[in-house]
């Protein structure tokens, strides 16, 4: 992505393969990666981030810090 000049993102979803069992499993991303999508570019704050099945939220929701700091 950064390669080829895009920096914004609509939506995320980070995903781990179970081992025992082979099942895909949707997770958070970590904090160093939410970190790094709002580093590359300040759109990336409205960008939707996957949590489960039927839940979804913004990356300035996962970015306690940054809100605390704006208040």
């Amino acid at each position: 992505m950064i390669t080829a000049r895009q920096s914004e993102i609509a939506m995320v979803v980070a995903v781990m393969r179970d081992g025992d069992s082979g099942v895909l499993q949707v997770l958070p991303p970590c904090g160093r990666c939410r970190e790094f999508l709002h580093q590359i570019d300040d759109r990336n704050l409205d960008a939707r981030v996957v949590l489960g099945p039927e839940t979804i939220s913004t990356l300035a929701e996962l970015l306690p810090e940054r809100q605390a700091r704006q208040v």
